[in-house]
């Protein structure tokens, strides 16, 4: 019988930098409310949204922003049809 292994990953140092300088900009009152999605390990996915959304249309052309963002880097990654990297 084969042997199962959890795989575990370490926390990601530019994702908690991140997340503290959003958290303190949070606690100073500058950031009022947020859109989110996260990557979890194990390849789950998440969003969700709080605070005060003055102007949820500004906030839903952030996000189709970041999504062409997103879509321009992978663009840039080229996968054949198995999904293997071939740059």
């Amino acid at each position: 019988m084969a042997d199962l292994y959890e795989i575990t990953f370490d926390p990601a140092p530019d994702t908690v930098r991140y997340l503290k300088d959003l958290l303190e900009r949070a606690e100073s009152g500058e950031i009022q409310g947020f859109a989110i999605v996260i990557h979890k390990s194990k390849g789950l996915t998440a969003n969700g949204w709080t605070g005060i959304l003055n102007n949820p249309m500004a906030i839903i052309g952030e996000i189709e922003a970041l999504k062409v963002d997103m879509i321009r880097a992978k663009v840039n990654q080229r996968y054949d049809c198995c999904g293997d990297s071939i740059d």
